[in-house]
């Protein structure tokens, strides 16, 4: 490898670790707005699923970590505060939720057009101006926020800069097979503990045409069974209500890419191949976790089994 290739993994690297720290400074910023009241949302939401399912959502897109939802239900759940079917309600619409990061980054031009997005520049100095300047805590929360958000941002710019000279997006491309695919989304989602971060570096690599549609939906799959790694990690050291969260949250996610990978099949039949933007990576995430809550949702509902215990 040469030195100039070297430079350009390094970009990769410290786009990806400002994406990733990005993630949280905004994550900490609307947590901090939201007074610390989000645990009680979860408690008083739990009574009916299709409330939870849109707490959920709401929670998690205005935190932008489903990662960080999972872990405060299964905080809740060890801690009997809410019940063990609410939280998987919670967990639906979270999935859900997370698809939001994904909508921003599509939003940025594509085509050389500027975009409300593309400013972030300016969002990041008037935040910078109100965590300096200003005395009052919720103009620094927003700050945060805005900080938070162009440092997400410059990482994934610096990241789509990076992929068009290494040959990660080669490595992506090359994956014929659906199974490589979701073994590399599920890894990459895995190592990031985001898959936020997974489906960021993907839209990444669309913006150059080089990824196919075919290559991108198990990719995509994968990622959303690789985000279930960090609620496993935090249910280790819990009771066994906690643990179950978890299994719901991998059990959940895998129904979805098993539905997905027999649609997948049946498509690849019929619909010819085509090279998708950052929009269309951000639709089939939505998609897929809107379908998975679709399908489970009804047998959720009818079924007696232990999630019906509280706590």
């Amino acid at each position: 490898m040469s030195i100039q290739g070297g430079f350009y993994i390094l970009n990769f690297i410290m786009s990806l670790v400002l994406f990733l720290f990005g993630m949280s400074v905004i994550e900490t910023g609307f947590f901090n707005l939201s007074q610390g009241k989000v645990s009680g949302i979860i408690e008083w939401a739990g009574s009916k699923p299709l409330k939870g399912i849109l707490i959920g959502t709401i929670v998690t897109a205005v935190l932008q970590s489903s990662s960080a939802v999972t872990v405060m239900l299964i905080g809740a759940v060890d801690a009997r505060i809410i019940r063990l079917k609410s939280a998987v309600y919670f967990i639906m619409g979270a999935n859900i939720g997370t698809s939001a990061t994904a909508w921003i980054i599509s939003l940025s031009g594509t085509d050389g057009r500027i975009t409300p997005v593309d400013l972030y520049p300016v969002a990041g100095l008037v935040g910078i101006g109100f965590i300096i300047l200003s005395k009052n805590i919720k103009l620094y929360n927003i700050g945060t926020v805005l900080v938070g958000f162009t440092l997400i941002m410059s990482g994934i710019n610096g990241m789509s800069s990076s992929l068009g000279t290494i040959n990660l997006c080669s490595f992506f491309t090359d994956l014929k097979s659906p199974v490589f695919g979701i073994f590399a989304g599920a890894l990459t989602s895995a190592l990031t503990q985001s898959s936020s971060a997974g489906i960021g570096i993907l839209q990444a690599m669309t913006k150059n045409g080089s990824v196919a549609l075919f290559t991108a939906v198990p990719i995509i799959l994968g990622q959303n069974i690789g985000t279930c790694v960090t609620a496993w990690i935090a249910a280790a050291g819990s009771g066994r209500n906690a643990k179950k969260v978890a299994a719901a949250h991998l059990l959940f996610n895998v129904s979805g890419v098993i539905m997905w990978i027999i649609l997948f099949y049946i498509l690849r039949s019929f619909v010819p191949d085509f090279a998708v933007s950052p929009l269309s990576i951000a639709l089939i995430h939505t998609l897929f976790n809107i379908s998975s809550t679709a399908l489970i949702l009804p047998l959720l509902t009818v079924s007696r089994l232990t999630l019906t215990t509280k706590g």
